[in-house]
């Protein structure tokens, strides 16, 4: 399914367990554009620097991302490769 994703409704979804699940089902087709990408990209960030403020030491999970596009809106973001080495450094993964 092809769904065009509003800014607001992303960012709600990306601060839930519920909507990491739901972001990530394949069956699924989302697409942001870029200026609502931005934005999105800008609230999150915004939204997790006042959980931090309020004594939650860390975000509520990391962005996992094939792309760029996450780089530098203040969560930290991992790329397949760089996460799968982390876990082989680990001993936590075996895949090839």
């Amino acid at each position: 399914m092809r769904l065009v994703v509003d800014a607001s409704t992303l960012v709600a979804e990306l601060l839930r367990e519920r909507g990491h699940r739901l972001i990530s089902d394949p069956r699924l087709d989302l697409y942001v554009p870029a200026r609502m990408w931005e934005e999105t990209r800008h609230e999150v960030s915004k939204r997790l620097d006042v959980r931090v403020s309020r004594g939650s030491p860390e975000p509520v999970a990391n962005i996992l991302t094939g792309d760029e596009d996450s780089f530098g809106c203040g969560v930290a973001t991992w790329t397949v490769e760089t996460l799968i080495a982390q876990l082989e450094r680990r001993g936590e993964s075996s895949s090839t």
